[in-house]
């Protein structure tokens, strides 16, 4: 009976594992290397023109955002 509670501990410990293996690297790559490639603080059109000439890496970006935050 006693080894129940510790694989539910570890089934735990495993589980917050893999969350964080998938939130680590979303964060960096959202926080991280996409506002480098889209953004230009000097010039909005420049900035749209980025996200249209590299529309699916931004809505990659995008779906790392809300899996970054909802296992967060």
């Amino acid at each position: 009976m006693n080894s129940t509670p510790m694989a539910s501990q570890q089934k735990l410990a495993r589980l917050t594992g893999f969350i964080y293996l998938v939130v680590v690297p979303t964060g960096f790559f959202t926080l991280g290397y996409l506002p480098t490639s889209f953004i230009n603080w000097k010039d909005a059109g420049v900035t749209a023109q980025n996200i249209k000439e590299a529309e699916l890496l931004f809505r990659f970006g995008i779906a790392c955002t809300v899996i970054c935050y909802l296992l967060f």
